[in-house]
């Protein structure tokens, strides 16, 4: 697995070393609330413990924070996943959200999803 290192910032480090969760690819559609009130949407592209990246064309600033809404069918469950968040970048195609504050539940249904115990996700290959 080739490491991808960042260029950008003091301290630079290959992405596989900055990320302490592991994530997996998934496709679902989430709700985003911003602090001043406004909403946003957007497709969960990758998810673990720590966070998710979300593609949209609407971002907000990088350093806020938000509170991301995120379906996730387990069997005849719809969990929706709600957990506050920092938005800790932007890239081309959205932007990556930090978790800050999540429940336990909602933590568990993630590591359920990311072992392969809830289907439809893929390991990520980057």
């Amino acid at each position: 697995m080739q490491e991808k290192t960042t260029t950008t910032g003091e301290f630079a480090q290959p992405r596989r070393e900055r990320r302490a969760h592991v994530r997996v690819g998934i496709r679902v559609r989430v709700r985003m609330a911003g602090a001043s009130g406004l909403t946003l949407s957007g497709w969960a592209r990758n998810i673990g413990k720590g966070g998710v990246f979300v593609e949209t064309d609407d971002y907000f600033p990088t350093g806020s924070e938000c509170i991301v809404t995120i379906p996730i069918r387990e069997g005849d469950t719809l969990h929706q996943l709600s957990a506050t968040g920092e938005v800790r970048h932007h890239g081309p195609t959205g932007m990556g959200i930090r978790f800050t504050g999540i429940t336990d539940e909602h933590l568990d249904v993630i590591g359920r999803l990311v072992s392969g115990e809830i289907p439809g996700a893929e390991p990520e290959t980057r």
